[in-house]
């Protein structure tokens, strides 16, 4: 098994176009989510709890999320958690409890792809995908 991992390869272009074309190789895109994406989970999970959030509080925790979907609403809801009671969410509420992952990667679908552990491998990438 050779995996390569990669950048933003566009569709059609070099590398990401010779994998796809190989019979015996596959391209499996997996996307950091953006900010706006962020935003939507933010946004999700406040209107759930009936909360807001203040401009502060929100750039901070947006800060610490972004390489892992279940993870940053994982800490997201650790907030809301946190925060119960609160009409609204302040920078302080983020502070005490938001840790840093913006750079959990999929390292856990790659090492279970390369001991051949394949449903291992398909519900890590779900995960991060």
């Amino acid at each position: 098994i050779i995996l390569i991992e990669a950048g933003d390869l566009k569709k059609g272009v070099g590398l990401r176009a010779v994998v796809e074309a190989a019979d015996n190789a596959m391209a499996l895109p997996c996307y950091a989510d953006e900010a706006r994406d962020i935003d939507t989970v933010i946004d999700d999970e406040l209107r759930k709890a009936g909360m807001s959030m203040t401009l502060e509080a929100r750039q901070a925790l947006r800060r610490n999320l972004g390489g892992d979907r279940l993870a940053s609403r994982g800490e997201i809801e650790k907030l809301v958690l946190y925060a119960h009671g609160q009409p609204e969410i302040g920078l302080d509420d983020v502070k005490a409890t938001s840790g840093d992952v913006s750079g959990l990667s999929f390292d856990a679908a790659v090492d279970a792809l390369l001991e051949g552990r394949i449903a291992d491998f398909d519900t890590a990438f779900t995960r991060h995908c």
